[in-house]
């Protein structure tokens, strides 16, 4: 979203304070602590100047966390993910398989690189956010969601409801400010038009949809792929997402797994 609404110098530490405390990983107490001692104006980066005692409770607040994967939270792949974040003691849970390092031991064979056409030389090494390769120009690209709802283009954000690196309650705050009409407040969506949760939706007039998926990480297609697949293929069937029945026992859908989602979405966008 840009360098001064995400991802930058700038970026507010309310964000950070408010996911972490929101999944339970700080303490009622401190929460109360840093907000009667830093203030909002401070922790939104309304001002710039730290209330005294301010900068130690924040440093309280990254000690008593612990360790998490920067890209999901409940993630329990401790010393099996590529991208650590420095100063990060990994520890958490989930229900995939761990990656591992295969991908790096694969592609560092001499057979694999002379079937790529490198040189045998060559070193593969996995790297997030180095500003060698990744490097921000950008400082707010909300006007190009803007410029692309004037040209009548469709768009979709979306995030994983467990991702500390871009974490959904910053992506709910800088979409819900594009000054796009609300057609759909903020609701629960299914994968089985039933009780199985993906997630929540918002939507907005002219074709703007901010949706979130309970549970996944910053990969989502990864952490949570059937989720992935029933909210992509809906978007792209230009469909209404599948709504949440709390009077629903059974879902009428075969299988709520991937493969069977298809039929029913195009069904829905006739």
């Amino acid at each position: 979203a840009g360098t001064e609404v995400l991802c930058g110098p700038s970026d507010p530490e309310w964000w950070s304070l408010l996911f972490l405390y929101g999944h339970g990983q700080v303490s009622n107490l401190l929460f109360d602590d840093i907000l009667d001692t830093c203030g909002l104006a401070y922790l939104k980066r309304q001002t710039t100047v730290a209330p005294d005692g301010c900068a130690a409770l924040l440093a309280d607040m990254a000690d008593a966390v612990g360790g998490y994967y920067e890209y999901n939270l409940y993630d329990d792949c401790t010393y099996a993910n590529g991208l650590r974040r420095r100063h990060r003691r990994l520890a958490a849970l989930n229900d995939y398989v761990c990656a591992g390092q295969a991908q790096d031991v694969w592609v560092n064979q001499s057979v694999v690189k002379a079937a790529l056409n490198v040189p045998l030389d060559s070193v593969f090494f996995t790297v997030d956010g180095d500003d060698a390769f990744y490097l921000p120009t950008e400082t707010n690209v909300m006007p190009i969601y803007r410029r692309a709802a004037d040209l009548g283009l469709r768009a979709l954000v979306y995030n994983g409801d467990t991702d500390p690196s871009i974490n959904s309650f910053a992506s709910q705050n800088w979409t819900s400010h594009l000054g796009f009409n609300l057609t759909q407040p903020w609701r629960p969506w299914t994968l089985d038009a039933c009780q199985k949760m993906g997630g929540y939706v918002t939507r907005y007039a002219p074709n703007f949809d901010f949706l979130t998926i309970r549970g996944s990480g910053h990969m989502v297609p990864e952490f949570k792929p059937a989720a992935a697949f029933q909210f992509l293929a809906t978007w792209l069937a230009d469909a209404d997402y599948f709504p949440y029945d709390p009077d629903c026992l059974t879902p009428e859908l075969t299988s709520p797994t991937l493969g069977r989602d298809l039929p029913v979405v195009a069904a829905a966008a006739e």
